[in-house]
């Protein structure tokens, strides 16, 4: 098996740029997350969730629980709770029932 990857890879040097250029875009995301999560205040890290979120689901509604957020986020739905109201009312989001909707360019100057 490994004789029949080997020999693919050799024959498709273009396959072996993809896989490398992908495992290291994955790996530069997870960095990024770790970072954002070790390093950024919470009302910062919960708007880049939820901008991560978003791109990667390809729209600004995202329909998500505040229990959800928080256990991604490693923290309680309490906390989420409160800084999403704050947000609210700072003019980041907007919140409806299960739902958070992104409002566009001021989430940059957080």
């Amino acid at each position: 098996r490994a004789k029949s990857v080997a020999a693919f890879s050799h024959r498709y040097p273009g396959w072996n740029e993809f896989v490398f250029d992908l495992c290291k875009r994955r790996f530069d995301e997870l960095l990024h997350m770790i970072s954002i999560l070790t390093f950024s205040r919470k009302d910062r890290r919960l708007l880049d969730y939820l901008e991560k979120k978003s791109v990667l689901l390809g729209r600004t509604t995202l329909q998500l629980t505040h229990q959800q957020i928080a256990d991604d986020l490693g923290t309680s739905r309490e906390v989420i709770s409160r800084l999403l109201k704050k947000l609210e009312h700072e003019g980041y989001l907007t919140l409806q029932h299960r739902s958070v909707t992104l409002l566009g360019e001021k989430n940059a100057k957080l």
